[in-house]
């Protein structure tokens, strides 16, 4: 259990060094809206990480926590790919109506679920496939332009990396979230705080980038 918690306050910590990075080079953030996105979501993150690890420390039930975030990461996300992306405004609007459709089956999974007592697994999966789906789409539209000379001088190469790094690992984590065998579910749980931890070190490392541009 306390490796359990090395492991969050791990991520916690990597998260509030990318807040810093952020807050120093805020006029970057400024020029890129998606990094903006982002650095909201980090300190979002943040706040709900203490929070949740604060309240599991003191026998206080918080799974409704996570669940809120979960739509609340979800959408944040949606915004951050949909200002990234560098197509039409066609493609724009058909991917922004799939991500609005995604979000209100979200919320009827979550209603259909209990919202205090479990975590909503079907829906933490279907976020996790669409912003696979969306990482996979940012590197072929990225590849395709070619903007950088090499694909590590682009910021969101580190970024998008991270995002299908954690989701991937983390998809059969999160569909089995609500599985009643405590122990191999403290198990990956650890493996997803140790993905969680390389996401953000891949983020930090595209915020450190965008300073250069």
């Amino acid at each position: 259990m306390n490796q359990l918690f090395d492991l969050a306050n791990g991520f916690i910590a990597t998260s509030i060094i990318i807040i810093v990075i952020g807050i120093i080079n805020y006029k970057t953030l400024v020029q890129f809206n998606a990094l903006r996105v982002l650095f909201y979501l980090v300190i979002i993150s943040v706040i709900s990480d203490i929070a949740s690890t604060y309240m599991q420390a003191n026998g206080i039930h918080n799974i409704w926590l996570f669940n809120v975030y979960n739509i609340i990461e979800y959408s944040l996300f949606a915004v951050f790919y949909l200002t990234l992306f560098n197509v039409n405004k066609s493609w724009k609007l058909a991917i922004g109506i799939f991500y609005i459709v995604a979000f209100g089956i979200m919320i009827i999974a979550t209603a259909t679920q209990s919202f205090q007592l479990h975590l909503n697994s079907a829906s933490m999966g279907l976020k996790s496939i669409i912003l696979i789906c969306s990482a996979v789409f940012y590197f072929k539209d990225m590849l395709s332009k070619l903007e950088y000379e090499t694909p590590w001088e682009n910021p969101f190469f580190w970024i998008n990396s991270g995002i299908l790094l954690f989701f991937s690992g983390g998809f059969f984590i999160f569909i089995f979230s609500d599985y009643r065998d405590t122990t191999r579910m403290i198990n990956l749980w650890d493996i997803h705080n140790i993905i969680h931890i390389i996401y953000n070190i891949l983020i930090i490392i595209g915020f450190w980038k965008a300073r250069k541009i």
